[in-house]
């Protein structure tokens, strides 16, 4: 598991810890691009402490999926109170999920 990603059991604590939106990335696997990472960078500092970002690991892939009916990737989901309240599926530039999460928080930033 590389040090940026979030094993099953950890992110299911967080999502009903935390009041703030949550944003997961699931990628394929553990060779996920270096833009891949810096998108989730360049957004963790666009939202600040507005929204919590976690990157699915991915040697819990299966239980991932299993838990969230995932059957492509990438795939970002979105939760909000404990609840998932959006999905984009696909590669994503930093504006495409900056604009994805503005729309379903109601973040503007």
């Amino acid at each position: 598991m590389r040090k940026e990603e979030t094993d099953l059991n950890i992110f299911m604590e967080s999502v009903h810890q935390i009041s703030r939106p949550i944003l997961l990335a699931n990628f394929a696997n553990s060779l996920f691009f270096d833009d891949d990472f810096r998108v989730i960078e360049e957004l963790k500092m666009q939202f600040g402490g507005e929204l919590e970002i976690y990157v699915a690991s991915t040697s819990d892939r299966e239980q991932y999926a299993q838990k969230f009916d995932i059957g492509g990737y990438p795939i970002f989901i979105l939760f909000c109170n404990s609840e998932e309240i959006a999905r984009f599926h696909g590669s994503a530039t930093r504006k495409d999920l900056g604009d994805f999460c503005m729309r379903f928080t109601g973040k503007n930033r």
